[in-house]
């Protein structure tokens, strides 16, 4: 990578008297000047304004000419933040989170405790039918005119119940395209 430089000084050669064999310009100044050019040309990279260090994203599978490919990050999605740019975060892999997941599982055994109940009750209808065998006995059904009611408050006995739960498959295979981050040389 060079810049041009001029390897003769053709206009020395103007203040020089007529006749003067150093004021011919001999073909071989002119292909010493158009070697200098040439070499320039083809080992000449174009700087522009992109400091070296820069970070930059192509869509390509290698770096470009005078930039170097990145290999810190690998199977990533890129987020635009309005904050500070330039950091990483998350702890899945793309295509990890993007996966077809299975929708299916059992919750564990649960026991409702009494404070976990909503407040209600159960109505009980009884109805004293008379002496049978020498005692009352009572009996329980339905709500009718020669019943009277009862109410009973919750309670709890401690038991366990799960749930189980399936549904159709999750499907986030998002498209993407692969792109490479490079930084300038």
């Amino acid at each position: 990578m060079s810049n041009y430089t001029q390897v003769t000084d053709f206009s020395v050669k103007d203040n020089l008297a007529s006749g003067d064999a150093a004021k011919v310009i001999k073909g071989s100044d002119i292909d010493a000047e158009l070697s200098a050019i040439s070499t320039a040309i083809a080992t000449k990279q174009e700087g522009g304004d992109v400091p070296s260090g820069s970070a930059m994203v192509f869509f390509q599978t290698a770096a470009p000419t005078g930039w170097t490919k990145s290999t810190t990050n690998n199977d990533k999605a890129l987020r635009v933040t309005s904050g500070d740019g330039g950091g990483t975060g998350g702890s899945v892999a793309f295509e990890t989170a993007f996966a077809s997941q299975a929708v299916s599982g059992t919750n564990a055994g649960t026991a409702l405790s009494t404070n976990q109940i909503p407040a209600h009750t159960h109505p009980i209808f009884a109805s004293q039918v008379g002496a049978a065998g020498g005692a009352n006995y009572a009996t329980y059904g339905a709500s009718g005119s020669a019943q009277t009611s009862a109410t009973a408050v919750n309670s709890t006995t401690g038991a366990t119940h799960t749930h189980t739960f399936s549904g159709t498959a999750i499907d986030l295979d998002v498209q993407y395209i692969n792109v490479i981050v490079c930084t300038k040389d």
